[in-house]
């Protein structure tokens, strides 16, 4: 029972883009975009996915959709800049 009770908290996890500022000694300054996963005992944040907001909302309203647990957040950023989406 505390493992389902677990599951569905993990379950009411929410993704959304989120705006930065980042540095690079080899470019300066960027602006650049995470994205943070937030539950109800879970608090994640993964910066500089990429320079594009259209794309971390993309990738946040697809985890949403389709209700992304917390243990795949980061392979599943992982695997959009593995192909070339971040």
């Amino acid at each position: 029972m505390k493992y389902a009770l677990q599951k569905s908290r993990e379950l009411n996890c929410h993704y959304e883009a989120i705006s930065e500022t980042c540095y690079n000694t080899g470019i300066g300054y960027y602006n650049s975009y995470g994205i943070q996963g937030t539950g109800l005992n879970y608090a994640e944040c993964i910066h500089d996915v990429s320079v594009c907001g259209s794309t971390a909302a993309k990738m946040a309203e697809l985890f949403n959709t389709h209700e992304l647990l917390p243990v795949h957040f980061r392979e599943a950023v992982g695997d959009f800049i593995a192909i070339g989406v971040g």
